[in-house]
Protein backbone atom coordinates (compact mmCIF):
# COMPACT_ATOMS: atom_id res chain seq x y z
CA UNK A 1 0.00 0.00 0.00
CA UNK A 2 1.30 3.39 -0.90
CA UNK A 3 2.48 5.68 2.20
CA UNK A 4 -0.27 8.44 2.65
CA UNK A 5 1.27 11.08 3.61
CA UNK A 6 3.73 14.81 2.50
CA UNK A 7 6.20 16.02 3.90
CA UNK A 8 6.60 19.87 3.44
CA UNK A 9 9.18 23.10 4.25
CA UNK A 10 6.97 25.31 5.79
CA UNK A 11 6.33 28.95 3.95
CA UNK A 12 6.76 29.68 0.22
CA UNK A 13 9.14 26.97 -1.25
CA UNK A 14 8.48 27.69 -5.44
CA UNK A 15 6.74 24.26 -5.32
CA UNK A 16 10.06 22.53 -4.37
CA UNK A 17 9.30 22.14 -0.89
CA UNK A 18 7.19 19.31 -0.71
CA UNK A 19 8.39 15.45 -0.73
CA UNK A 20 6.51 12.64 -1.80
CA UNK A 21 7.96 9.83 0.12
CA UNK A 22 6.66 6.12 -1.25
CA UNK A 23 7.73 4.52 2.15
CA UNK A 24 8.06 5.61 5.84
CA UNK A 25 11.52 5.22 5.14
CA UNK A 26 11.68 7.94 2.82
CA UNK A 27 9.29 10.17 4.65
CA UNK A 28 11.93 10.19 7.68
CA UNK A 29 14.30 10.55 5.36
CA UNK A 30 13.14 13.43 4.37
CA UNK A 31 12.10 15.03 7.86
CA UNK A 32 16.10 14.71 8.26
CA UNK A 33 16.90 16.57 5.21
CA UNK A 34 14.82 19.31 5.54
CA UNK A 35 15.54 19.82 9.42
CA UNK A 36 18.80 19.62 9.64
CA UNK A 37 18.75 23.00 7.93
CA UNK A 38 16.35 24.19 10.84
CA UNK A 39 13.00 24.29 8.51
CA UNK A 40 9.55 24.30 10.12
CA UNK A 41 7.86 21.10 8.56
CA UNK A 42 4.35 20.12 8.45
CA UNK A 43 3.93 16.47 7.80
CA UNK A 44 -0.25 16.06 6.56
CA UNK A 45 -2.36 13.66 4.82
CA UNK A 46 -1.26 13.07 0.92
CA UNK A 47 -5.00 14.07 -0.94
CA UNK A 48 -5.44 12.75 -4.18
CA UNK A 49 -6.95 14.45 -7.16
CA UNK A 50 -6.62 17.28 -9.58
CA UNK A 51 -5.11 20.21 -9.02
CA UNK A 52 -5.85 24.25 -10.41
CA UNK A 53 -4.98 27.32 -9.99
CA UNK A 54 -7.59 30.25 -9.48
CA UNK A 55 -5.24 33.89 -10.03
CA UNK A 56 -7.15 37.22 -10.28
CA UNK A 57 -5.96 40.82 -11.01
CA UNK A 58 -7.38 43.83 -9.37
CA UNK A 59 -6.60 46.97 -9.24
CA UNK A 60 -8.76 48.13 -5.85
CA UNK A 61 -11.62 48.42 -7.72
CA UNK A 62 -12.61 45.69 -10.66
CA UNK A 63 -11.60 42.36 -10.50
CA UNK A 64 -10.56 40.28 -13.88
CA UNK A 65 -9.96 36.11 -13.06
CA UNK A 66 -7.58 34.68 -15.07
CA UNK A 67 -8.41 31.20 -16.78
CA UNK A 68 -7.90 28.00 -14.38
CA UNK A 69 -4.41 26.42 -15.04
CA UNK A 70 -3.14 23.27 -14.12
CA UNK A 71 0.42 22.12 -13.64
CA UNK A 72 2.45 18.85 -13.85
CA UNK A 73 4.45 18.77 -10.40
CA UNK A 74 5.94 15.05 -11.08
CA UNK A 75 9.45 14.90 -13.24
CA UNK A 76 8.42 11.75 -14.97
CA UNK A 77 4.91 10.55 -16.70
CA UNK A 78 2.52 8.79 -14.92
CA UNK A 79 2.91 10.72 -11.52
CA UNK A 80 6.20 9.87 -10.99
CA UNK A 81 9.65 10.98 -9.44
CA UNK A 82 10.36 14.39 -7.78
CA UNK A 83 8.51 17.26 -7.65
CA UNK A 84 9.76 20.01 -10.21
CA UNK A 85 7.97 23.34 -8.95
CA UNK A 86 5.37 23.11 -12.09
CA UNK A 87 7.62 23.29 -15.25
CA UNK A 88 5.01 22.56 -16.91
CA UNK A 89 1.56 23.73 -17.38
CA UNK A 90 -1.90 24.32 -18.97
CA UNK A 91 -4.36 27.18 -19.17
CA UNK A 92 -7.51 26.93 -19.45
CA UNK A 93 -7.44 23.65 -16.84
CA UNK A 94 -9.15 21.25 -19.69
CA UNK A 95 -11.24 18.99 -16.85
CA UNK A 96 -12.59 22.57 -15.65
CA UNK A 97 -15.98 23.24 -17.06
CA UNK A 98 -17.70 25.87 -14.94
Amino acid sequence: APYDVVVKASGLRAGKGVIVPATREEAEAAVEELWKDGEELIVEEKVGGQEVSILALTDGKEVACLPAACDYKRVFDGDQGGNTGGMGALAPAPFMTE
